[in-house]
């Protein structure tokens, strides 16, 4: 039998987890957690000597695979998504989080526009997730396809 490959299990863990987690703040959190373990595996991926750098602050992180060319709009939303992930960790006070939508980049924005704001910051979170996942792909095999024309 096939094995199922990273993206497979990945987003099947990642919906397992959605469907156990009922709090907010928890499933906000996690999200954020997703996002960056699937930053940190391109970064691992991408640079020949990572150690350090998936070190680095999540923002910095975001900086890095801005700089090296990723979709200007997809890391917004990651930017938004650290945003909301900063306010659930920091504010003890749900009343006081602020959920602002107005620059995402959503498949579908007039269905997203009629969700709950929980709902949206899920499929915010997955459609962004699967844009990362298709960006990573294109870059590892950029950068493979650069190294062997150089050898």
């Amino acid at each position: 039998m096939k094995k199922e490959n990273f993206a497979d299990e990945f987003f099947k863990t990642l919906t397992d987890h959605l469907n156990e987690i009922k709090e907010v703040r928890n499933k906000v959190i996690t999200l954020h957690l997703y996002v960056e373990f699937l930053i940190n595996n391109f970064l691992e991926a991408f640079f020949p000597k990572p150690k350090n750098i998936v070190k680095f602050t999540f923002w910095n992180k975001i900086k890095i695979i801005e700089g090296i060319g990723f979709n200007e709009q997809l890391c917004r939303n990651i930017e938004k998504i650290n945003n909301f992930r900063n306010q659930f960790a920091h504010k003890l006070d749900l009343e006081g989080i602020v959920f602002d939508f107005g620059d995402v980049f959503v498949k579908e924005p007039e269905k997203f526009s009629q969700l709950d704001d929980i709902n949206k910051i899920q499929i915010l979170a997955v459609e962004t997730l699967i844009n990362m996942n298709a960006e990573f792909h294109n870059f590892l095999k950029w950068r493979k396809e650069v190294f062997q024309n150089a050898t």
